[in-house]
C-alpha cells in the first residue's frame, strides 16, 4: 500500500516559514524595516534600516538630519516600535515596521555681547 505524507508546518510571530510541505522546513527571523523621517529637517529624503526579529540595533544619532535653529533631541514613534532616544542600542522585539521622525528642540545660540 502506497501513501503520501503532507507537511505543514507553523511559525511563531515574528518568524518566517520556509520549506513549507516539506519534510525539513525551517522558521527565520523575520525582516523588518525602521523608516527614520526628517519631520521638516534635511536632507528630505527618509532613511531605512533592515532589523530583524530580536535583532540589536542602534538608533541613529542626533546628525543624522538637520534643521535650521532646532537640535534633534530625539525619535518620535509613529508607529512599530517604542525606539525614541539617539544612538542607542535596542533589541528589535515587535512584529511589524517601524516609523520614527525626528524630534526637534529649538537651539538659543548666543553669539556675545
Amino acid at each position: 500500500m502506497n501513501g503520501t505524507c503532507t507537511y505543514s508546518a507553523t511559525c511563531e510571530d515574528g518568524y518566517e516559514l520556509s520549506g513549507n510541505g516539506t519534510p525539513t522546513p525551517t522558521c527565520t527571523n523575520g525582516a523588518y524595516a525602521i523608516t527614520y523621517r526628517p519631520n521638516g529637517g534635511t536632507p528630505s529624503e527618509n532613511i531605512t534600516q533592515t532589523i530583524g526579529y530580536l535583532a540589536s540595533f542602534v538608533t541613529k544619532d542626533g546628525n543624522t538630519f538637520t534643521k535650521l535653529n532646532n537640535i534633534m533631541t530625539g525619535w518620535t514613534k509613529v508607529s512599530g516600535g517604542n525606539y525614541t532616544a539617539l544612538d542607542t542600542q535596542y533589541t528589535y522585539d515587535v512584529t511589524t515596521n517601524t516609523i520614527l521622525d525626528a524630534a526637534w528642540g529649538e537651539c538659543i545660540c548666543n553669539k556675545g555681547t
